[in-house]
């Protein structure tokens, strides 16, 4: 049954259903200002103002500002993963997995219109920074994508399997992050991208797939 509250908090002609489809139209709301406005520029007014509701029913689910944005991060995170896991699901080797996630994430994530946003000298670089190396949620959705392969390596059932595995994320995620916030003079292409990877994270991860 709908929340009789949720429906009295919104403007004319934006029924809900749920809290969670609330949160998702804020989100939506969020993406289109920082789109069309950049992200330094949007405030949760601006969000409110877009999504049709007002600054209080906003800070109903989100707390401040930069948990807008973090929403905004998580729900593309979540599509990306998907994706990864879609494409790159029949992969058993770890070292295979992890070069071929690397190159699918640096190909698509440019793709966003928000990328530009992000990690522009204006964006939320910082904010995506701490999201993707210290946010535990983050950490939750990207552990069973890349734990299967792991597993499957071998190296699931030894005693340093569950560090051994956190070290390898949070290293490839800073790898992500440097090669998105700067691209590579030198691999310029993703076929030298590839046998960049192949040369110095392969020869890395390797061991844990053997």
């Amino acid at each position: 049954m709908p929340d009789v509250m949720d429906s009295m908090r919104w403007g004319t002609g934006s029924r809900i259903e749920s809290g969670e489809q609330a949160r998702e139209q804020i989100l939506d709301a969020a993406r289109h200002c920082y789109e069309q406005q950049g992200i330094a520029k949007t405030t949760v007014e601006d969000v409110a103002k877009a999504a049709k509701v007002s600054r209080t029913t906003v800070y109903r689910y989100f707390r401040n500002r930069d948990e807008v944005l973090s929403g905004v991060v998580m729900s593309d995170a979540i599509a990306l993963l998907g994706m990864l896991d879609e494409q790159l699901g029949a992969i058993n080797d770890f070292a295979d997995f992890m070069v071929e996630g690397v190159l699918l994430i640096l190909r698509e994530v440019p793709k966003s219109p928000l990328y530009s946003s992000f990690m522009g000298p204006e964006g939320g670089a910082n904010l995506i920074s701490r999201l993707c190396i210290s946010s535990e949620e983050v950490a939750a959705l990207i552990w069973p994508v890349v734990a299967r392969p792991f597993e499957l390596s071998g190296r699931g059932d030894s005693p340093t399997a569950t560090l051994e595995l956190a070290e390898i994320i949070e290293w490839v995620a800073r790898l992500l992050l440097s090669f998105m916030a700067t691209p590579s003079r030198v691999a310029t292409d993703e076929p030298a991208l590839r046998a960049m990877l192949d040369r110095l994270l392969r020869p890395v991860l390797e061991p844990v797939s053997a």
